[in-house]
């Protein structure tokens, strides 16, 4: 058996299937995004509201971090907290095929400014996340109580709802369809970058960083403060953002970033204290993920709290976010987990019983050190450009390029680890 499994429901896990068709997916449609960034070309730090720049957005927001983050708690839910999604089997199916093809609906609707094709893609995106917060609501309420990561799970849920509903009410507000203009769009961004995404990669850190980066456990202050204080500070951002109140507003996104940058210190103190000693691309990939944060916090409370601050503040403090934190704390735990489900399906496999002694392949020989480190470094070039654009925003085709090939070169690599899980399998007879 493994280390650092102990306390979790293994023989609770789903179906290799359930998550693993999201794993797999996700990478390519990041790879798609990658490349219609270089396509839009410099304009995009410019208009970074705009129809091309919004585009690449949602396909790599939906396409990638949510399709990976929903396949993730298909998996962490039964073995963390001993519940079960239901219909486990036929939610996956669904949300998987609208979510692989949403982001490209409504990513060409986006991009081209075709209002039939941005109703289909939003009605679909719609459709999948709806599906899968009341799923993943009812599996939250199948867990064992008291667990922390299983609590932030769920509230990261109500976030994706809560962003969900802003997103429709943008939508409807633009096309003129009985809702009042308001800041709909922007309360989406933040439910769904700071609550969806940050609430869900800080639960899920408590769990995957001491189990297979070997620190000390996240402290029990550490893991309720800093999301309470996030969710608290969301709150009121958006009170504040309904009755336009921008010094209030301000203030509680400040306080939203520093909760934010708390939980990112605090990992990056662990991760310096842990007990194996021997560096890896996921700890590499998370410790870029840590420092991503901090400075995408900083590049954004520039573009808010400075008055002289040009368009590449936010362009750097998004891109940070999204492709520096978001996307490398995802790399990272696809490094580990993709591996670790598909060692626990030929587990199951091998050895159905007391006494059989079939082989199982190690995690770092279905994905070797030296592939994962190749891409983890291609990676943090794409980050470091895509950041640097906001100086010079030339460098967006060759960052965009490099996005493009990295993200296509994680699932290459994901995939070839399936193959050879596979071939193992077989020869085993």
């Amino acid at each position: 058996m493994l280390p650092g499994l102990a306390g979790l429901s293994i023989d609770r896990a789903p179906p290799l299937g359930v998550p693993l068709r999201f794993l797999l997916t996700a990478p390519f449609l990041a790879a798609l995004a990658g490349a219609a960034l270089a396509a839009a070309g410099p304009a995009a730090v410019a208009a970074r509201l705009g129809g091309p720049a919004v585009a690449v957005a949602h396909l790599y927001t939906l396409g990638f971090v949510t399709m990976v983050m929903c396949g993730a708690l298909l998996q962490l839910l039964p073995v963390v907290g001993g519940g079960a999604v239901p219909a486990q089997r036929a939610v996956a199916a669904v949300v998987h095929a609208l979510l692989a093809v949403s982001p490209l609906v409504l990513g060409a609707g986006l991009a081209t400014g075709t209002g039939a094709a941005i109703a289909a893609g939003a009605a679909l995106a719609a459709a999948a996340l709806a599906l899968f917060c009341a799923a993943g609501l009812a599996g939250v309420r199948a867990c064992a109580r008291g667990q922390d990561t299983v609590r932030a799970i769920g509230l990261a849920l109500v976030a994706l709802a809560l962003a969900l509903a802003f997103g429709l009410l943008a939508a409807l507000a633009r096309a003129r369809w009985a809702v009042p203009a308001g800041p709909w769009g922007t309360l989406h961004q933040g439910w769904m970058l700071l609550g969806w995404v940050g609430v869900l990669v800080m639960g899920v850190a408590w769990q995957v960083v001491p189990m297979f980066q070997m620190t000390p456990p996240y402290p029990s202050a550490a893991r309720r403060i800093p999301l309470v204080a996030l969710l608290a500070a969301l709150a009121a951002w958006s009170a504040a953002r309904l009755a336009g109140a921008k010094d209030a507003s301000a203030v509680a996104l400040a306080a939203a970033a520093l909760a934010l940058a708390a939980f990112a210190a605090v990992t990056l103190v662990l991760q310096a204290r842990r007990r194996r000693r021997l560096r890896d691309a996921t700890l590499d990939a998370w410790r870029l993920a840590m420092l991503a944060l901090l400075a995408a916090l900083a590049c954004g409370l520039v573009a808010v709290a400075w008055p002289g601050a040009g368009p590449g503040w936010a362009w750097a403090a998004g891109t940070l976010y999204l492709a520096g934190f978001a996307g490398s704390a995802i790399t990272g735990m696809l490094y580990k987990i993709v591996p670790f489900l598909l060692w626990l399906h030929m587990h199951r496999r091998l050895h159905p019983r007391p006494g059989a002694t079939a082989r199982v392949p190690h995690l770092r020989e279905l994905l070797p050190e030296a592939r994962a480190r190749r891409q983890l470094r291609l990676h943090a070039l794409a980050v470091a450009l895509l950041a640097l654009a906001a100086a010079w925003p030339p460098l967006v085709r060759p960052a965009g390029l490099a996005a493009a090939l990295a993200w296509a070169l994680l699932g290459v690599e994901l995939a070839r680890a399936a193959l050879a899980a596979r071939r193992a399998l077989a020869a085993a007879g």
